[in-house]
């Protein structure tokens, strides 16, 4: 009989289980000015820029930032990215949908890079020496 193997599908609910969410604020390449605020009003968007750079001179990084997450399950990474960012500080970000929705992309990124791994484990293998593998989120 030839032996199964289940892909494990890791999803939010590992979190805590061996799963790492790491988040990481990165300078935005982006400029300040013409995409922080786009609001027709050309003095509110210059205040509000003027708002964003003056928290930058300060060392704000939640000021205008590029936000990444890490996530790691064991030897796996997956990564996630989302530009033009400001934030009254870590807990506004991290409370805001835009930041589950980074993990979730993290974590799509994170299984796919195991099934890569699955995919090249198994080609170093005999085909025949198993069947089919099944994918089992727990």
């Amino acid at each position: 009989m030839k032996p199964k193997i289940d892909i494990l599908k890791v999803t939010s609910r590992h979190i805590g289980y061996g799963l790492r969410v790491q988040l990481e604020t990165l300078p935005e390449d982006s400029p300040i000015r013409g995409n922080a605020l786009v609001s027709g009003d050309k003095t509110a968007d210059k205040e509000y820029e003027d708002l964003i750079i003056n928290r930058l001179m300060f060392g704000d990084e939640y000021a205008w930032f590029c936000a990444h997450v890490k996530v790691e399950f064991g030897p796996f990474v997956g990564h996630a990215y989302l530009g033009e960012c400001s934030y009254a500080d870590k807990d506004d970000f991290m409370s805001c949908p835009y930041y589950q929705q980074l993990i979730d992309d993290a974590i799509d990124d994170l299984n796919m890079q195991i099934a890569s791994g699955f995919k090249a484990i198994r080609a170093l293998l005999p085909e025949k020496l198993f069947d089919e593998p099944t994918i089992d989120t727990i």
